[in-house]
């Protein structure tokens, strides 16, 4: 979703700066989820990634 690009769709897309786009995430509460050398991102609620978080730590302290 490119608002530039010749075959978008989406006519409504404005581009702004990854400030902004970071700061509209932490306003809302979310938190962009993403594998280093990979294509995956999603975008997931700070409380699915704290959840997740600690049920690591929990398996951690277990060992």
């Amino acid at each position: 979703m490119f608002p530039d690009a010749p075959q978008s769709e989406h006519d409504a897309l404005v581009e702004i700066s990854w400030d902004e786009f970071f700061r509209h995430l932490d306003k809302s509460k979310l938190a962009l989820l993403y594998e280093k050398d990979h294509r995956f991102s999603k975008i997931v609620g700070r409380d699915a990634v704290e959840r997740r978080e600690g049920a690591h730590r929990r398996d951690q302290a277990r060992r």
